[in-house]
């Protein structure tokens, strides 16, 4: 008698949080109009070794702020490594407009297109997405929001260090110095869209309530730029995504951070895991500390990424210096289908003009983590 009220208890418990849990809002059915031409979205879409029809089909990586394509995955082990591992894959990249500096709802249609372009061409018809930083945390989730042709052909998705709830502290400096740089004419757009709290986080958000296609986001706690990535609301948090902080699996002795995430072997060895599953996310059961967390093997470095890891740092120090070329005031202004879906109530208006920060207002910022 005891065990069916306590299981009828149960079940009364479990019903009342299933009512209680808000559901989800249903993800637009119409696409979104591109900002560029056909064109223009064509000539950033790059496959280092072809397309070959291998077994394992197409894997778009998408870089992150401040980076392209070539400078992120070139030399590392996506691309030197993962051709040839598991059934074998044909791997792209895309490099979203002003080396990801420029509007981030620009740079999610530009993956849209990436994706819809490639998968007639994947020997499975659909493509795998890997994103870094705001690659995987804003250009992709805003492809399969606001693109469901786009949606539908993505089986696998891997974010690195994907910042879906944005970043603390470092936007705001960030500005500031771009800011003079400029000589007061602004900073870079998406530096200001990944701000906890901007209108683009708003909207993304709004949709973001959990993944939206097969999902794992691995992290780094020590990352230096998303923040926070500790305790128990990162801001790579997804419900429903494989969730992968490296040194939760690892140990302390696991020390990558926000740039060197993509060329981590324990990164690579769950993003192979996700995209060799059947469910398209990662099997945490088949991951082995001993033989996945520093197997070097799969960093792919050598010799070679002296150059390379030049090329990465000062792709990196170029366009943060020229704000990718195109320097904003403010944050740019939510594209009209943003509301036409119901993401926001406020489109074509920028917003707000950034303050100039200093020491004692970083210390502040600090301590409120």
């Amino acid at each position: 008698m005891l065990r069916v009220l306590l299981t009828f208890l149960y079940a009364l418990a479990s019903l009342h949080l299933l009512l209680a849990a808000p559901a989800s809002p249903q993800l637009p059915t119409k696409d979104a109009p591109y900002s560029d031409s056909p064109a223009q979205m064509d000539a950033t879409i790059e496959c280092p070794n072809g397309i070959q029809g291998k077994a394992g089909g197409v894997v778009l990586l998408v870089s992150g702020t401040a980076l392209n394509g070539r400078a992120s995955y070139e030399q590392g082990p996506f691309v030197q490594l993962l051709p040839n591992a598991g059934p074998g894959f044909d791997v792209c990249w895309i490099s979203p407009p002003n080396n990801g500096l420029g509007d981030a709802q620009t740079g999610g249609e530009y993956v849209a297109y990436a994706i819809r372009k490639l998968a007639p061409q994947s020997a499975t018809g659909k493509v795998k997405v890997g994103g870094h930083s705001q690659g995987g945390g804003l250009n992709v989730p805003w492809a399969l929001i606001f693109f469901p042709s786009a949606r539908k052909l993505v089986d696998s998705f891997v974010g690195f260090a994907p910042d879906f709830h944005g970043t603390t502290i470092l936007p705001y400096p960030a500005c500031t110095a771009e800011k003079l740089l400029s000589l007061g004419v602004g900073c870079a757009p998406s530096i200001l869209q990944q701000e906890k709290g901007s209108m683009y986080l708003g909207a993304q958000l709004h949709f973001l309530t959990q993944a939206i296609v097969p999902t794992t986001a691995i992290f780094t706690r020590t990352d230096e730029i998303v923040i926070p990535q500790f305790g128990p609301n990162p801001s790579s948090r997804l419900p429903g995504s494989v969730q992968f902080p490296l040194q939760d699996y690892c140990g302390p002795l696991e020390l990558s951070d926000h740039l060197s995430i993509i060329a981590n072997p324990a990164a690579y060895a769950i993003a192979l895991n996700a995209w060799t599953s059947p469910t398209g996310a990662a099997d945490l059961s088949k991951f082995e500390k001993a033989r996945d967390c520093f197997n070097i093997a799969n960093s792919a470095l050598d010799l070679n990424d002296v150059a390379a890891s030049i090329r990465y740092f000062a792709t990196i120090g170029e366009a943060v210096v020229t704000s990718g070329g195109a320097p904003t005031p403010s944050e740019p202004a939510l594209k009209q289908y943003v509301c036409d879906a119901g993401a926001a109530t406020v489109c074509g208006k920028a917003g707000p003009t950034p303050p100039i920060v200093s020491l004692s207002d970083l210390t502040g910022l600090a301590s409120d983590l």
